[in-house]
């Protein structure tokens, strides 16, 4: 591994273009739009990421896989630091704290998501899509 760690993904370029429609049948194109998704980086005892997206429950989806994480603990000694919000312990199920407390776990999408259990995360944090993640241990 190099001084800057190594990438766990490699990144995503995604270009997007609108066409239009007209009422005449004639069609137009919107300029090219260049989207680059960020990547994990691994560092050793430290994974640094962002939230892709948010699910319809409110909770945070990160870009950091179940994989990037096989080398860290699950109990508190671990460390999820998220806008400025931070919560310790990686954990199986929703119901292992109690409501209202913010918590990470690896979800069904296979990556790390952050969840305020009863709540939307997303709505009581005020974090967005884009929002840096780190994991440290």
């Amino acid at each position: 591994m190099g001084l800057l760690g190594r990438l766990a993904q490699p990144t995503a370029l995604i270009r997007m273009a609108a066409v239009e429609v007209h009422s005449n049948g004639l069609q137009s194109v919107s300029p090219l739009v260049v989207l680059v998704w960020p990547d994990t980086i691994i560092l050793p005892r430290k994974l640094t990421g962002s939230v892709r997206s948010i699910d319809s429950f409110g909770n945070l989806i990160t870009d950091i896989t179940d994989g990037a994480l096989a080398d860290a603990p699950r109990d508190e000694s671990v460390r999820v630091v998220c806008d400025e919000h931070e919560t310790l312990g990686i954990f199986q199920n929703y119901t292992d704290q109690p409501e209202m407390t913010l918590m990470a776990l690896v979800g069904s999408s296979g990556c790390l998501e952050l969840a305020i259990v009863g709540d939307s995360a997303a709505a009581m944090l005020g974090v967005q899509v884009g929002a840096a993640v780190e994991v440290v241990w």
